[in-house]
Formats: structure tokens, C-alpha cells, sequence
């Protein structure tokens, strides 16, 4: 499956992926299966949330138009951020895109984000999480969380001082392990319900995730802790924090009707349903929807874009 690249914008995405269908005879299709690839290759789960929300005959002319109001929101943000993340934002890239006239407004008022990619001065903060919002451990937010370099509480594994760890990172990118901030904070989960070994469990369904991750609380709890195929793999999660799993747990899983045997790490935080599994399993997309939030019929895309043209031009 082909997915777009770092940097790379919408359009260009598109562009490739047409490129690649010219060899196939898809005919009438054409349209439909770019926009589904469009929609699976896109790294921004927010959009692929978002989109997934949407119709089975949502167009693929409005696929595009929802990735790319997305795109251009997301460039905003960084002009309106500043220095704060100009060290790691392509300015260049930011700055050669088509621009709303939002963007065009905002850049007359500060010319020098764009024009000046000098990386910003490191500000110290807080040893424990890295935040320049606190400096104090006492007044750090992440007291609870777990570091999955040395396994003690009260810090990120980027701000690990105990020297393991040191893996590279394998590229699975997705882990939700700041447990503790409030969940009142967070969107609503989409769970799926898939039968490890026999047992139901629900894995929280996460197109970011590329690697499929299992909650050793299930795995002590509900499966009696049964034997694990060491690992030396390491993981990288959204928030930054290199770890390692438990183990390897080999499974027979069963979604629905379908049955597979798949070999799963087991970690801390929470089972999530990621890319692996959504390649093996054929997905319920009717009961992903049915727990996604839904804009109401009335709001067509048109009015949508029209409503907030200072954000998506």
C-alpha cells in the first residue's frame, strides 16, 4: 500500500498515486479505488478520522478538498506558533505552498517566520517531561506516567537520565501512554472487538498505529500471563518516548468471522486495533462510523468551506 511521505503535500501525494494507477486498467474505477488510497496513505490520522466519518459515496474531489483544508489549517498553526517550532518545521515547505489569504494576512504581520529558518534558542524546562510551561518537578502534569526506558514513574524516556534504552526505535509510531492526563480531554474511543485466544477484549481502533500493541494488564489478567517470545525491537510512540514490549505474544485472533494467527507485543497502556490488523481483517467500516462523530445532514462540505473560509480559503 502506498503512503505519502514526510513533507509531502496533498496534491503531490495525489500526482504520485495517479502516476502508479496509469499501469493499471481500473477503467471506471479510477476515481474510487485513488480516493481509498488517498484516504489509507494519508499520515494524518486527524484526516483519516475525519474522513472516515464520512459517506461511502463521498467523491473523491471532496476527499481531496477535506485533506487539503486540513493541510492548510496545519501550516497556519505553524506560522501562528512561531519560533516555538520553527527548529523542526520545514519553513521552505510552508512557505512554496498555495496559500489562503489567511495565510497571505498573517505572513504581512510576521514576515520573519517564513523568511528566516534560524532554529530556535533551546529553552530549558522541565527535567521530567521537557515542557518549557514549568521548570519545577513539583508542578510537572506527568507525575503518573511511566518511562519506558528504565520503567519507573515520573518521567518521559527522552528525559530518561538512567542511560537504557538506547535501541533504535522501530517505526511504529502510535502509542497512547500519557496516562495521566484527563480523559475528559480526549475524543471518545472507537473500539473494536476482537477475540484473543478465545477471549474478548476491546483493542482501541488507531489507523496512526502501524503495529498492533497488546495491554499487558489484559495479558496478566485475562490470558493468566501465558509465555512470551522475548524481543529486543523497540517502539517509538507519538509522544516521542522510546520503549521496549514486555514480550511477543503469539495469538490466534478472531474479529467477526475471521480468523488469524498473528504474533503481538505486548506493552504497557492500552491493546490498540492498528495498520497490521486492518490488512489481515476485513474492517467493519459501517460500526467504525456508527462510533465516529457525524456532521449533520444539513451542513453540506460546500457550507462547511464556506463558513470557514478565513481558515481553509
Amino acid at each position: 500500500m502506498q503512503t505519502s511521505k514526510q513533507g509531502e503535500s496533498v496534491s503531490q501525494f495525489l500526482a504520485e498515486l495517479r502516476k502508479l494507477a496509469s499501469t493499471c486498467k481500473f477503467g471506471s474505477q479510477l476515481n474510487g479505488r485513488l480516493r481509498d488510497q488517498l484516504i489509507f496513505g494519508l499520515l494524518s490520522a486527524k484526516v483519516q478520522q475525519t474522513l472516515f466519518t464520512k459517506s461511502d459515496t463521498i467523491t473523491l474531489d471532496e476527499t481531496v478538498a477535506i485533506a487539503q483544508s486540513y493541510e492548510i489549517s496545519e501550516q497556519c498553526t505553524v506560522i501562528i506558533r512561531g519560533s516555538e517550532n520553527t527548529a523542526n518545521t520545514d519553513v521552505s515547505y510552508v512557505k512554496h505552498t498555495t496559500q489562503s489569504g489567511f495565510q497571505q494576512r498573517f505572513q504581512k504581520k510576521k514576515p520573519s517566520v517564513l523568511q528566516e529558518a534560524k532554529p530556535a534558542k533551546q529553552k530549558s524546562g522541565c527535567p521530567n517531561c521537557g515542557s518549557t510551561d514549568h521548570k519545577k518537578v513539583k508542578d510537572c502534569p506527568h507525575k503518573s506516567v511511566t518511562c519506558y526506558s528504565c520503567l519507573k514513574k515520573g518521567h518521559f524516556a527522552k528525559m530518561c537520565r538512567s542511560g537504557t534504552g538506547k535501541q533504535s526505535p522501530h517505526n511504529a509510531s502510535h502509542l497512547e501512554v500519557n496516562s495521566s492526563l484527563s480523559n475528559s480531554h480526549r475524543s471518545p474511543k472507537i473500539n473494536v472487538v476482537v477475540q484473543v485466544n478465545g477471549i474478548p477484549h476491546d483493542f482501541e481502533f488507531d489507523t496512526g498505529c502501524e503495529k498492533s500493541l497488546l495491554s499487558v494488564d489484559f495479558w496478566r489478567n485475562c490470558l493468566r500471563s501465558p509465555s512470551l517470545v522475548p524481543t529486543t525491537t523497540s517502539y517509538k510512540s507519538y509522544t516521542g518516548q522510546t520503549f521496549v514490549p514486555v514480550g511477543n505474544l503469539k495469538t490466534e485472533l478472531k474479529y467477526e468471522d475471521q480468523l488469524v494467527q498473528h504474533t503481538i507485543p505486548v506493552v504497557q497502556g492500552h491493546s490498540l486495533f492498528g495498520r497490521d490488523l486492518m490488512k489481515m481483517f476485513a474492517v467493519n467500516w459501517s460500526d467504525i462510523r456508527n462510533q465516529c462523530n457525524s456532521v449533520k445532514a444539513s451542513q453540506s462540505l460546500n457550507s462547511l468551506l464556506k463558513e470557514f473560509s478565513d481558515i481553509f480559503g
